[in-house]
C-alpha cells in the first residue's frame, strides 16, 4: 500500500521533531507576550503537553497567539501545528493553515515584528526547517496557498523553494 503525500509528511514531521519533550512553562512565551491574556490563556492549554496531544480545535483556539511563542515553545509545538496542516478539517483546517503561515514570519517590518520572528525560528534546526519547506510546499501544491510560497521564498533554507 502506497502512503499518502500527507501521512509521508506526518512521519518527517514526526522524525524531525520527536526528541522534544513540553518545555517548561515560563519558557513557552517571549517576553513581549508575557502579559498578553490570550497569550497566557495559550501557555496554560500548552503547557506540560506533549506537541501530538495537542487537538486541531485546541491550536485553531489559540491561532492568533502562535506569534507569541518562545523559540523554545516554538520549536515545541510548531510540529503540531504543522501536522494540523494535513488535515482536510472544515471546520479549523483553514485558519490553522493561514495562521501556521502566519507564525513563520514577521506580522510587519517594525524591530519588534521581525525580532519576534526572528526568535520563534531561531530554535529550528535543518532537519526541522527543511520539513517545514516540505509542508509550505505541500501548501502551495494542494491548497494553492500563494502565501505559502511567499513564506517559503523568504525563509527556508537555500536550495530548498
Amino acid at each position: 500500500m502506497t502512503k499518502s503525500i500527507e501521512d509521508k509528511l506526518r512521519e518527517e514531521i514526526r522524525h524531525a521533531f520527536d526528541d522534544l519533550a513540553p518545555p517548561p512553562a515560563d519558557q513557552l512565551l517571549q517576553a513581549v507576550y508575557a502579559g498578553n491574556d490570550d497569550a497566557v490563556e495559550m501557555k496554560m492549554a500548552f503547557a506540560g503537553k506533549p506537541w501530538p496531544d495537542l487537538p486541531i480545535s485546541v491550536l485553531s483556539h489559540h491561532r492568533e497567539s502562535v506569534i507569541a511563542l518562545s523559540g523554545v515553545g516554538y520549536r515545541a509545538y510548531l510540529p503540531a501545528y504543522l501536522t494540523a496542516c494535513l488535515a482536510n478539517d472544515p471546520t479549523y483546517g483553514a485558519d490553522v493553515r493561514g495562521y501556521t503561515l502566519y507564525g513563520l514570519r514577521p506580522l510587519s517590518t517594525g524591530d519588534v515584528h521581525v525580532a519576534t520572528a526572528q526568535e520563534r525560528v531561531s530554535r529550528l534546526n535543518a532537519q526541522q526547517r527543511a520539513v517545514v519547506a516540505d509542508v509550505l510546499r505541500y501548501l502551495v501544491d494542494m491548497w494553492r496557498m500563494q502565501e505559502a510560497a511567499d513564506v517559503l521564498a523568504s525563509w527556508a533554507p537555500p536550495g530548498s523553494a
